[in-house]
């Protein structure tokens, strides 16, 4: 069954996500240009927020002082 295989999956991120910071956060939003893997989780992360999806849209979204708690 495919949700089995993702289980896994679902499980490491958010294992990862407990592990993030606000420091991570701030280091991310001082990219000029990110590197793609990071734009495309961002722009992910927008979408599951429903916000704009693009990097200018992903900086003004992790200024937002609860956003570590929206995405768990």
């Amino acid at each position: 069954m495919e949700l089995n295989k993702a289980i896994p999956a679902l499980n490491a991120a958010a294992e990862a996500l407990k592990k993030l910071n606000k420091a991570d956060i701030t280091e991310i939003k001082g990219f000029a240009n990110p590197p793609d893997a990071v734009r495309m989780v961002l722009e992910g992360v927008c979408i599951l927020l429903g916000e704009k999806s693009d990097w200018d849209a992903a900086k003004k979204v992790m200024t937002d002082l609860s956003f570590l708690d929206r995405l768990k």
